[in-house]
């Protein structure tokens, strides 16, 4: 008897930590990045996908820049406990700086990246 409530008090412990650390990473799952996105204010598509659990954001179309096709704007997307990291190309310094994002209410990316003492944020629209 004292063995079978040891086995019931691990398992229910075993249970609870299981269950409480998966809902945690699944809250913030990088899959969610995953798809075709366009920039909000430019006319810009990328699509994130997966590479070896690390994410990267290609241009798929860019009718401002059309050269910029194929090129990354994400990479090293990873998923941290309440929101993605990784890092964004920056036009104006010629080179990938790192940024936050997080998947707002509404299902959209929102891209926090500060340089220095400035911080902009850009918002990206799920396409379907």
């Amino acid at each position: 008897m004292k063995n079978r409530i040891s086995f019931i008090k691990y398992f229910t412990t075993f249970s609870l930590i299981f269950f409480t650390n998966s809902e945690l990473v699944l809250s913030n799952d990088l899959s969610k990045l995953f798809g075709n996105w366009k920039h909000r204010e430019k006319p810009v598509w990328i699509n994130i996908n997966p590479d070896t659990n690390i994410g990267k954001g290609i241009i798929i179309k860019n009718d401002d820049d059309p050269t910029s096709i194929g090129k990354f704007l994400f990479i090293d997307l990873l998923s941290d406990e309440d929101h993605f990291s990784g890092k964004i190309y920056v036009p104006q310094l010629g080179r990938f700086h790192p940024m936050k994002a997080e998947i707002s209410d509404s299902g959209n990316i929102k891209v926090l990246v500060k340089v220095g003492f400035i911080k902009r944020t850009v918002y990206f629209d799920k396409q379907t």
